[in-house]
Parts: C-alpha cells; sequence; structure tokens
C-alpha cells in the first residue's frame, strides 16, 4: 500500500469502502431497505467522484506526452539521437 495525496493505493488501486458499513438498521424492513438504497446510492456517487479524480490524473498531460511518427524508422531514428 502507498499513499499518494492523501489517497490510500494497493496495487495502484483506490480501496474502496463497504457503502453499507455505516447502515444502522433498526429493524423496521422499509426503513432499512431505504437506507440502505440511499448508502447504495451514495456508493455509487463517491466511487464515480473516485473514477473522475482517477481519469483526470491518468490523462492530465502534466504527466505524460505523446510524440507520433509516420513509420517506425522515424521512430527509431528520434530514439537514437
Amino acid at each position: 500500500m502507498r499513499i499518494v495525496s492523501g489517497h490510500e493505493y494497493v496495487l495502484d488501486v483506490r480501496i474502496i469502502a463497504d457503502p453499507l458499513g455505516e447502515v444502522e438498521y433498526s429493524g423496521d424492513l422499509a426503513q432499512d431497505a431505504a437506507a440502505e438504497l440511499t448508502a447504495l446510492e451514495q456508493g455509487y456517487r463517491d466511487r464515480a467522484k473516485q473514477e473522475n479524480n482517477r481519469f483526470r490524473d491518468a490523462t492530465d498531460s502534466e504527466y505524460w506526452f505523446a510524440v507520433w511518427f509516420k513509420a517506425g524508422a522515424e521512430k527509431d531514428a528520434f530514439l537514437a539521437k
């Protein structure tokens, strides 16, 4: 595990908490089902936010750039310099 910018990673995959872990059950089926649905919806929103942040970080031009060559020989000549 490593921590980068305050986020924990395991093999570069963010740790995802159990969205039902914080649900407090009352014993009333309808109320508990609604609480689970609310928690799952929040879990999906949180995971979507994580994915958006991951995508932004992965595609940020501060970290990478691309070079395109018309032919492999041009690439080889460039790398030989």
